[in-house]
């Protein structure tokens, strides 16, 4: 056994022996509510340079997707219009939606107003619509490559199950009002669990899941999830490893805090062999750290007071001990998702895309 995981056991080991028993009588009154407030946290820088805008930085993605849009309107050529207006659909939802959606997974505001999520989910399925006409021109014509017109079509269907899922995720409206059907847009999600991307699994799986688990069905969320402490595959790094996140918050959920708080631990630990850069390590096990924060935090609101005053100062107790080590007094920087949907529809190489932390681009299937 190594002595990081020793280390970990040992971690683990203590804060069982710190827990105090439900069975011991509290001799003390209960005591007053003081739970320390979450820290501040902001997500991972996204430019090449530090304390580069993020919003200036999505609008520069925006305008790519405009771009490649009226290139493909303009287009003579009929499978050229779907090609390019499948890459800006794919921009718009990898890049364009990606901050509000990491704020969500961990719980904070998506800095976004609904409006403005409204239109660009508006204008990503008035795009997709497009596309669908076009598609049905194009492979009616002569002489195009056997496998072009069902690839092609697959990219459609897999870019509108991540619209669909995504739409619902961040629950915003329909132009008529409607909400999306977490239910129906999970079932879409599923059909992507087969593919051959591993990419796409792995979002699809992280999406689906979520879905899955809305109106408190927690266990129905774990069920398609990996196990915690499963290896983390380099090709899905991100996708993954949020999938191992929501797995404890939907084992607290299902009221297993203890597990989930165990099973975080050692996460933070097992950080050190999926994450080969120490910058991007850093950004994980703080993520981990706040996952641990906010099951705290949950645990302490159910226990009622009156019964249980030593278990809510414990959590109490807990969460300082986690802010103090890990987060700093301004604001703590939290890994992001980096795409919201991986690149299905590639975007032609003289197209230049905004720079990146940590790496270009998530690598290419071998």
């Amino acid at each position: 056994m190594t002595s990081k995981f020793l280390h970990s056991y040992v971690l683990i080991f203590g804060l069982l022996l710190s827990w105090p028993s439900f069975a011991e009588e509290a001799e003390q009154p209960p005591t007053p509510d003081r739970l320390p407030a979450m820290p501040e946290v902001e997500l991972e820088p996204l430019g090449s340079e530090p304390g580069v805008d993020e919003a200036a930085f999505h609008e520069a993605f925006r305008q790519i997707a405009s771009e490649l849009s009226e290139k493909a309107r303009n287009s003579a050529e009929a499978t050229k219009k779907v090609e390019l207006q499948l890459a800006a659909v794919n921009v718009l939802l990898s890049e364009y939606l990606e901050p509000p959606c990491s704020r969500r997974l961990y719980g904070l505001d998506t800095k976004v107003a609904a409006e403005q999520l409204s239109s660009q989910f508006a204008l990503v399925d008035r795009m997709i619509a497009e596309t669908e006409e076009w598609l049905g021109e194009a492979s009616k014509l002569e002489g195009l490559p056997e496998d072009w017109t069902p690839q092609t079509a697959a990219k459609l269907e897999a870019l509108k199950a991540f619209d669909q899922g995504l739409r619902a995720y961040l629950e915003v409206a329909e132009e008529n009002g409607a909400q999306e059907d977490p239910r129906e847009a999970a079932s879409r999600l599923s059909r992507l669990l087969e593919s051959e991307d591993r990419n796409v699994v792995a979002a699809a799986t992280l999406w689906h899941a979520i879905l899955r688990s809305r109106g408190g069905n927690a266990r129905r969320g774990i069920e398609v999830l990996d196990y915690a402490l499963t290896d983390l595959p380099h090709l899905t790094l991100r996708y993954a490893f949020f999938a191992r996140l929501l797995r404890c918050q939907l084992l607290a959920a299902d009221g297993k805090h203890s597990t989930a708080l165990a099973l975080l631990l050692q996460v933070e630990e097992r950080c050190f062999d999926w994450f080969a850069k120490p910058e991007e390590r850093e950004l994980a096990i703080n993520a981990a750290a706040y996952s641990q924060l906010r099951i705290l935090q949950d645990w302490y609101a159910r226990l009622a007071p009156e019964q249980y005053p030593e278990e809510r100062e414990w959590c109490a107790d807990r969460m300082i001990s986690i802010i103090t080590d890990r987060f700093r007094e301004d604001s703590t920087p939290l890994l992001r998702l980096r795409q919201a949907v991986p690149t299905i529809a590639e975007t032609p190489e003289s197209v230049t895309m905004p720079g990146r932390t940590l790496s270009d681009e998530p690598p290419a299937e071998p």
